[in-house]
């Protein structure tokens, strides 16, 4: 069995920190698309409410 190289060894960690902040990147992404979401549907619905009341 041949062990990996020092080299090979820090190539795979950085390309797992690569992986993971690309991760929490997306994830960041996809919280503050899901906030931006929520906020639309509050709006919609306070618009909905406050039409029903006028009439």
């Amino acid at each position: 069995m041949i062990k990996p190289t020092k080299k090979q060894k820090k190539s795979k960690k950085l390309s797992r920190e690569k992986e993971l902040e690309r991760e929490v990147e997306l994830l960041r992404i996809e919280n503050e698309y899901l906030k931006k979401l929520q906020t639309f549907q509050q709006t919609i619905m306070a618009k909905r409410n406050g039409e029903s009341k006028s009439e």
